[in-house]
């Protein structure tokens, strides 16, 4: 699932364009979609999630206050852009490049096709109806592809009872979204569906540039490495998975 974080590209930034230190706000301002269980709202409304749960262990490391919202995808990139979001877990973006840092990769988020039948080849897929998770992001390849017949639901408990009745004939997505929002169906594979895989999706840590000083990039880079080596980030994906039917 995890990846082990590398130094690399910070230091060569870092080595190259040595900054004069920024003036640092007193809270981080993170973002993050609202999507289980990388980041939702809990009961009380307050923030919760495996992203949420990295940015909180990244603030108590460098002493500052925490400030989290909810955003689509393009307005997180915005608002680093703009400067008004700090840090932020996400999949590739190369615009961010200039504003930003990516440490990681963070997650591995694995996407494939539920299918009644087992498939061992994508071309498959061309004559079924793909249900799937509307914003929700998955394989690149199946994202572009215009021969599929793709249809959208509002989330994926309506996806997987349209896949029982048989309106559709296969559900495409991230697993792990999949299975946090429809966890009673988790357990079904093999009888209900197979799994054909498409890909694993790495998530990231956008670390806005000019919002930390060079020694607070050092350490945000170095707290997300021990995070890996410690299973922390492991961890999170149990707490909010464990108590659930986990992913295949």
């Amino acid at each position: 699932m995890l990846h082990r974080c590398a130094f690399t590209l910070l230091a060569i930034v870092l080595c190259a364009e040595p900054s004069a230190a920024p003036s640092v706000p007193s809270n981080i301002h993170a973002a993050t979609i609202e999507r289980d269980p990388f980041g939702f709202r809990d009961a009380t409304g307050n923030a919760q999630g495996i992203s949420v749960d990295v940015y909180r262990l990244v603030a108590t490391r460098l002493g500052r206050p925490l400030n989290v919202e909810f955003a689509q995808v393009d307005q997180i990139i915005d608002g680093i852009l703009a400067a008004r979001i700090d840090i932020a877990v996400m999949f590739p973006h190369p615009e961010l490049a200039n504003a930003a840092i990516a440490v990681g990769p963070v997650i591995d988020v694995q996407t494939g096709v539920l299918t009644r039948t087992r498939m061992a080849r994508y071309e498959d897929l061309s004559r079924l109806r793909i249900g799937y998770v509307d914003a929700t992001p998955f394989d690149e390849r199946f994202e572009a592809d215009t021969t599929l017949t793709k249809i959208a639901f509002a989330d994926a408990v309506a996806a997987f009872r349209a896949y029982e009745d048989g309106s559709i004939d296969a559900i495409a997505g991230p697993l792990q979204y999949l299975y946090y929002q429809a966890p009673q169906y988790a357990a079904r594979k093999g009888e209900l569906f197979q799994v054909l895989a498409l890909s694993d999706r790495e998530m990231w840590l956008y670390v806005r540039t000019a919002a930390f000083t060079d020694a607070e990039r050092l350490a945000i880079a170095g707290a997300v490495d021990e995070m890996i080596e410690a299973n922390m980030i492991e961890g999170f994906s149990e707490h909010y998975l464990g108590s659930r039917v986990g992913p295949p």
